[in-house]
């Protein structure tokens, strides 16, 4: 019979300061945690789970210290470098967050939206305006506006006379943003 249970924990967390610290001076410090942690109570060190800054790792090496990489960190890279490079992308995350602050800062713009949500029978939520250290929040931005774009869409044609138009999602564009939450909600579950 095959028992499953816990196998690991967090000893305890230590700020080492806002300074930049050496490879060594990191080893000295995993070596004290060691020493004070797993020595006494006869414990073996396996991987250590870190994120993959150069001088941590380096740290594991020369200390002869297993390094496993924290996946979430790793997913955090791999979402924010696509983000990044996507041209299509960019193009819909500038006119996202446009009209996001334009909803944002217009109390008519928002009662606007509000009264078209109602006649769509669309949730009256806010739309949400992502933060850039934090990459769930763009997926979060881009699924509220596709789940209230046919609010939005109503929204763009009754501003559609304005001599500067706000901006204007085509149909790829909509399509590009359903498939972005797509792909993105298994990492935000990952981590």
């Amino acid at each position: 019979m095959c028992r499953a249970g816990r196998c690991h924990s967090v000893l305890r967390l230590v700020c080492l300061g806002e300074q930049s610290h050496t490879g060594k001076e990191l080893l000295h410090v995993l070596r004290q945690e060691i020493e004070s942690w797993l020595s006494p109570r006869k414990l073996k060190i396996g991987n250590m789970v870190t994120n993959n800054r150069k001088k941590m790792v380096l740290a594991l090496r020369q200390g002869g210290l297993s390094h496993a990489p924290c996946m979430a960190h790793v997913f955090n890279l791999f979402v924010k470098r696509f983000l990044k490079f996507s041209t299509h992308l960019q193009d819909i995350l500038k006119m996202a967050r446009k009209l996001c602050m334009h909803f944002s800062h217009l109390y008519t713009a928002k009662h606007t939206l509000l009264e078209l949500q109602r006649q769509n029978s669309i949730p009256q939520h806010r739309l949400i305006y992502d933060i850039s250290t934090r990459w769930n929040s763009t997926l979060h931005m881009l699924d509220r506006l596709y789940e209230q774009k046919k609010a939005i869409n109503d929204f763009l044609m009754i501003q559609a006379d304005r001599r500067t138009p706000l901006c204007n999602f085509n149909v790829s564009q909509w399509q590009l943003m359903c498939d972005t939450c797509h792909l993105l909600r298994p990492f935000e579950e990952a981590t």
